[in-house]
C-alpha cells in the first residue's frame, strides 16, 4: 500500500523511548481503500518501518493517548469514514471509531472498544455517525474523547459531534481474549453541530475549553459557519449521566466562512490564542469563494471569550502565495481561480495568486525560541 495517496492525518508519539508514526488513510467510495498504519523507527535504517496495519477502514483521524488509575496504559483511536467492521469488544458494524490499547508482549495495539454507533438518550435514538477529527483531554484525572461528527450514516450533516468518558469500572475482553479493567469510554455529551471538521480541548487561564468547529450553518451554507466555544462547568446537569460530571456548556459562538480547522497557543507575554481557518463561502471554484480570510484569536480572561486579534488577509503577503500548477489543473478552472489575474512564477509555468485561497489546515509549532504558524 502507498499510504502517501491516501493520508488524511498523521500522529508522532513514543513508547518506551521508541519513536512512532500512525497514518490515517482514507479514498473515496466503491473500493473504500486505506486504513490506519503504525510505523516504527528504525536507529539503524534512519527511517520508519510499517510495523501494523489496524483494523480499519477509510480513516479519517488517528489520536494516540494515554490513560493512567492503578496502571498506566496507551491507547490509539482511529476514526472512519464508514463503519468500522471490527471484531472485538463491543464493535459493530455501525461504529465508525475503533479503540486500540497498545500490548507490550505484543508489540502492537489491540482493539478494545468502539465508538460512534447509533444512541438512544432521553427515549430519542441518534443514528450512528462518521467522525472528521478526534481529540483527548486529561481533565483533572477524568478522560475525555471528542468527536466532531461530520455526517449521520443517512448522509445528514446537521448532527450532534459527541464527547465521551472514561469508565474504569467494569471490565471488556480485548481482540486478543484479554479481559481489560473498565468499560472504556461512554457517552458523555451529544453536542448539535453542522459538517463539524475539527475540535480541539484546550485549558487557558483555569478555563476547560472545547472547541468546535462547523463547516456548515444548520441551513447548508458555508458562509453562515461557526466555530463553538464550549466551557467545561462542574455544576451543570447532565441528562445522560443524571446529573454527574457537569458537562460543557456554551460559552460563545464565533462567526466563520467555512471554517476547516482550529489550533490553539500560548505565547509567552501575548496570551492564548486560538486560529480559525476559513476555506470558503460557497460550493463555487473561484477566487471569491476561497478569497477568505482566516484569523486569530486572543482569549480574553475577564470577558471570558476570544476576541480578534490578527486577521489573515491578502494584504498580509508581500510576495504572492497559493501556487497552483496549470499542469495539473482544468484551464478554464484555472482561468476563473486566478480571477482578476495571476502572475507567473519564476519558474516560467507556476501561476501564482496574492494571499491565501481558502485555508484547510493550521498547524502551530517552535522551533529555537521562535512561533511559527503553517496555514495551508
Amino acid at each position: 500500500r502507498n499510504w502517501s495517496h491516501t493520508v488524511q492525518d498523521v500522529t508522532h508519539f513514543e513508547i518506551g523511548g521508541t519513536h512512532y508514526v500512525a497514518v490515517a488513510g482514507s479514498e473515496a467510495p466503491p473500493g473504500k481503500t486505506g486504513g490506519c498504519g503504525v510505523f516504527r523507527w528504525n536507529p539503524v535504517t534512519l527511517g520508519f518501518e510499517l510495523v501494523q496495519e489496524t483494523a480499519d477502514l477509510r480513516a479519517s483521524s488517528v489520536l494516540f493517548f494515554t490513560v493512567s488509575n492503578r496502571d498506566t496504559f496507551h491507547y490509539l483511536a482511529v476514526s472512519n469514514f464508514v463503519g468500522a467492521e471490527a471484531s472485538f469488544g463491543n464493535a459493530s458494524s455501525a461504529d465508525s471509531v475503533n479503540i486500540y490499547r497498545w500490548e507490550a508482549g505484543e508489540g502492537q495495539f489491540v482493539g478494545h472498544h468502539s465508538l460512534l454507533g447509533p444512541v438512544v438518550v432521553g427515549g430519542v435514538t441518534y443514528p450512528a455517525v462518521y467522525a472528521s477529527k478526534l481529540s483527548f483531554v486529561n481533565q483533572d484525572g477524568s478522560f475525555f474523547l471528542a468527536a466532531a461528527v461530520e455526517r449521520d450514516m443517512t448522509g445528514n450533516g446537521v448532527s450532534h459531534s459527541r464527547v465521551y468518558r472514561w469508565n474504569f469500572f467494569g471490565s471488556i475482553t480485548m481482540a486478543n481474549g484479554v479481559v481489560a479493567a473498565g468499560t472504556g469510554f461512554e457517552l458523555f455529551q451529544l453536542i448539535p453541530s453542522s459538517t463539524a471538521t475539527d475540535v480541539e480541548f484546550v485549558q487557558v487561564q483555569g478555563a476547560n475549553l472545547l472547541l468546535l468547529a462547523n463547516f456548515k450553518s444548520t441551513d447548508g451554507q458555508m458562509l453562515n459557519s461557526t466555530v463553538q466555544v464550549l466551557r467545561y462547568s462542574q455544576d451543570a446537569f447532565n441528562v445522560i449521566t443524571s446529573g454527574d460530571g457537569g458537562m460543557f456548556a456554551t460559552a460563545q459562538t464565533i462567526s466563520a466562512v467555512g471554517a476547516s480547522a482550529v489550533e490553539t497557543l500560548s505565547i509567552q507575554g501575548v496570551g492564548e490564542l486560538l486560529v480559525v481557518a476559513n476555506r470558503q463561502s460557497g460550493p463555487a471554484y473561484n477566487q471569491a469563494v476561497f478569497d477568505q480570510e482566516s484569523i486569530v484569536y486572543i482569549w480574553n480572561a475577564s470577558g471570558g471569550a476570544y476576541a480578534v486579534h490578527q486577521v489573515f488577509g491578502a494584504g498580509n503577503w508581500s510576495t504572492p502565495r497559493g501556487e497552483v500548477d496549470p499542469r495539473f489543473t482544468n484551464a478554464g478552472r484555472l482561468a476563473t481561480f486566478c480571477v482578476p489575474s495571476c502572475s507567473t512564477g519564476q519558474d516560467g509555468s507556476t501561476m501564482s495568486v496574492a494571499g491565501l485561497r481558502g485555508v484547510t489546515g493550521v498547524h502551530a509549532f517552535s522551533s529555537e525560541g521562535e512561533t511559527y504558524l503553517a496555514l495551508a
